[in-house]
């Protein structure tokens, strides 16, 4: 079988020779509470964050599966959607990454429903934002932003660079940036036999 190659940009964000620190300091719930009435107008849903734990791992693999199925469809070929679900984002895969302590793992729900996921490494000097997904009908409300911070905020020492990659395509280019990445690097990856 011929392997095919996707495309991804590996996005840097830095804070200029100073470590990327969060920008809130009363506490993730308070500011995205805060942030989830201004955003969501005659909603009155309150989005709460937390530390993931072991009973959070069927909510977070919903939010991949919807996340990958509604970002990456037309992107990339189904299989590799269904392929890359399967096996990275298993209830397994999630066990043995929140009893790693160099993996961060933060969720966002609001009634009683997770609604995103925030998944970051300490990779020695650098961090590396491995996941960052938020159901669709939730964008647009701060949470993204909210799960970043409070992923980054949870090592105990700020790092001076934080990385992820994406696929090239990805509508969620534009938020990262936002977030203060920029593209670095632009290559050919091979992933689920592509």
């Amino acid at each position: 079988m011929e392997t095919k190659h996707l495309v991804q940009h590996r996005i840097l964000a830095s804070q200029q020779g100073r470590p990327y620190l969060a920008r809130f300091l009363p506490g993730v719930a308070a500011v995205l509470s805060h942030r989830a009435r201004t955003h969501m107008s005659e909603r009155s849903d309150t989005i709460t964050v937390w530390a993931a734990n072991t009973d959070d791992i069927p909510g977070i693999r919903a939010v991949g599966a919807a996340a990958w199925r509604d970002t990456y469809t037309g992107l990339v070929p189904n299989d590799y959607i269904e392929t890359g679900l399967a096996q990275g984002w298993t209830a397994e895969c999630f066990a043995r990454d929140l009893a790693n302590p160099s993996h961060c793992l933060r969720v966002a729900a609001t009634t009683g429903r997770i609604v995103g996921v925030a998944h970051a490494i300490d990779r020695g000097s650098t961090g590396y934002l491995w996941r960052l997904y938020v159901l669709s009908d939730m964008h647009g409300q701060g949470i993204g932003r909210a799960l970043w911070e409070a992923a980054i905020a949870a090592f105990p020492m700020p790092f001076m660079r934080w990385e992820a990659s994406v696929i090239v395509g990805n509508p969620a280019l534009h938020f990262y940036r936002h977030l203060g990445f920029r593209v670095v690097h632009e290559a050919p990856w091979t992933a689920f036999g592509y």
